[in-house]
């Protein structure tokens, strides 16, 4: 889950990122290695800088976010499946209760 310290780190990273390839003129991955560290680091400095207890409320938001739409999919499963098993009893019902098929012949008598 993004949020506003994410939000900001990426376009601050962003932001020196294109200085960084203004100034320079073409740049490479390396020369962006060089300059930032490896994308390991970045996001280890990230995680360095950033306050726990906002990490923590973002993992339990997170987790809180995925088990809400787990329990909605289990839902939404359950009631297709009920009303398909429902449809289908009613489907056999039906089928049972239909008048059986009368063969008649109608024939004149003169």
């Amino acid at each position: 889950m993004i949020g506003k310290h994410e939000k900001r780190f990426y376009s601050d990273l962003k932001q020196n990122i294109a200085e960084f390839s203004d100034n320079k003129g073409h740049v490479g991955f390396s020369d962006l290695q060089e300059e930032f560290g490896s994308p390991t680091d970045v996001i280890q400095d990230y995680f360095d800088n950033v306050e726990p207890d906002y990490l923590i409320k973002q993992l339990s938001r997170t987790r809180y976010i995925r088990l809400t739409c787990l329990i909605s999919i289990l839902a939404i499963i359950t009631i297709l499946v009920i009303w398909n098993i429902t449809n289908y009893i009613s489907y056999k019902t039906f089928e049972e209760n239909l008048p059986a098929i009368e063969k008649t012949t109608i024939e004149y008598i003169y």
